[in-house]
């Protein structure tokens, strides 16, 4: 198994609210215009799941499984090349201030770590990245 995770990101809202925004993944609508276009296409979300069509793996859903009110909120994927488990890890810093990090862990066999294991920790730092800007956005 193995881990990624994302630079701590600071927030300007309290672990509270930014866990509330989170765990509705009909939130990400906010931030659909910041998604490569020519990678990712279709995105459809509901409270529970995100589905986006991604170049060249295909339709892949990201579905929350589990919940640790205003604490951590673990996704799964469906039709993923790889089975993972993605996790955002909420921390109060200060009244109204909290930080947001995300990790990955993922079944990835040795020998295709070294071809794809930058472009996951490149997407964590991203996906890390784009939740904060919608939570220090829209709070």
């Amino acid at each position: 198994m193995e881990r990624y995770e994302s630079p701590l990101q600071a927030l300007t809202c309290s672990q509270a609210a930014a866990y509330a925004k989170l765990s509705d993944l009909r939130n990400l609508e906010a931030v659909k215009d910041r998604l490569p276009q020519d990678k990712v296409k279709d995105m459809t979300c509901d409270v529970d799941s995100c589905s986006i069509t991604v170049d060249p793996v295909g339709r892949v859903t990201l579905r929350i499984v589990e919940r640790q009110p205003e604490h951590t909120i673990k996704f799964g994927a469906d039709n993923a090349p790889i089975n993972f488990h993605l996790y955002t890890v909420l921390t109060e810093t200060a009244d109204n201030q909290a930080q947001l990090q995300v990790k990955l862990e993922a079944d990835i066999p040795f020998m295709i770590k070294t071809m794809i294991g930058g472009k996951i920790d490149g997407f964590v730092q991203q996906f890390a990245e784009m939740m904060a800007t919608m939570l220090n956005v829209s709070h």
